[in-house]
């Protein structure tokens, strides 16, 4: 069976049991209860401290196994909370990208629209003024029609068995 302690602590990975008594109060307590029995050898026992402590060489390489693995644990815990932190930072990162962008999208679609209403203003304006004027506005949009259909400006012949008339030859 587990001891208590140890119990405790597995399930609170990084948290140490609370200490109930300090170092002076284990002292006096092994002072209590050894001064009865070498009082049975003729030796007064006054005082106790622990200069250091050594764990049975049996269960020493246990014993820093598990504190291995719990500081493992630990450290992993910690990674993982880091990960997860990350991915909300990443992720507020691109929705305030997407924000920005398509903000920047509408102003530019919005700049965009004013120029042309504008252009469209100034063109009317012109074009209006006379009726030459709106003859040359259908001529270059003609031109613009051309140049769209990939007819482009190339003149084109055509040969005939037809001799030219004499007035031309």
């Amino acid at each position: 069976m587990r001891d208590e302690a140890l119990a405790a602590a597995s399930s609170n990975l990084g948290q140490l049991p609370p200490i109930r008594f300090g170092r002076n109060t284990l002292d006096e307590q092994i002072l209590k209860a050894a001064q009865p029995k070498v009082r049975s050898w003729g030796i007064e026992l006054l005082d106790v401290r622990f200069k250091r402590i050594n764990y049975n060489p049996g269960v020493i390489d246990k014993i820093y196994r598990r504190m291995s693995s719990e500081r493992e644990q630990i450290a992993d815990r910690f990674r993982s909370e880091g990960a997860g932190e990350a991915a909300k930072i990443l992720g507020r990162k691109e929705r305030d990208l997407l924000s920005i962008q398509s903000e920047a999208y509408r102003k530019e679609q919005e700049i965009k629209g004013k120029a042309d209403a504008q252009a469209t203003g100034i063109y009317a304006t012109a074009y209006n003024s006379s009726p030459s004027a709106a003859d040359f506005y259908q001529f270059v949009k003609t031109l613009e029609t051309c140049q769209k259909q990939d007819r482009g400006f190339q003149a084109k012949t055509s040969f005939t068995a037809t001799p030219l008339p004499s007035s031309v030859a």
